[in-house]
């Protein structure tokens, strides 16, 4: 009936659209730059979480993309375990920033990273 006043508004639009009535189409690759610190890409894992718990409040749903996060952890450290270390990290990086995205107030400020959109 009303579009709710909320940051992550594409996140609540998904989460609206049930999986099977989704479609992947071909196209041309999208090119993502990552952070290239550490605070950075808390700041943007921050800005995530913190706006999935707009969108639940908001009455959206989500769908199990942190059980999958770790899943795909999983199968990386199985294929390679030298990457257990790495991933360790991540997992405490995603921690912090979910802890952190708990306890800040809802707020309209994009937390976001300026690292990724410096020239190399």
């Amino acid at each position: 009936d009303e579009f709710p006043e909320l940051v992550s508004d594409d996140l609540f639009i998904d989460s609206l659209i049930a999986r099977d009535d989704v479609v992947i189409i071909d196209t041309d690759p999208v090119v993502v730059t990552t952070p290239r610190r550490l605070d950075g890409l808390r700041r943007i894992l921050q800005r995530s979480y913190r706006t999935q718990h707009e969108v639940q409040d908001a009455g959206g749903g989500l769908s199990g993309g942190q059980r999958g996060q770790l899943r795909d952890l999983r199968t990386l450290v199985a294929r390679d375990p030298k990457l257990v270390f790495d991933a360790a990290i991540y997992v405490a990086v995603i921690a912090y920033a979910r802890v952190r995205a708990k306890l800040s107030r809802p707020s309209q400020r994009w937390e976001r990273d300026t690292s990724s959109r410096e020239l190399r």
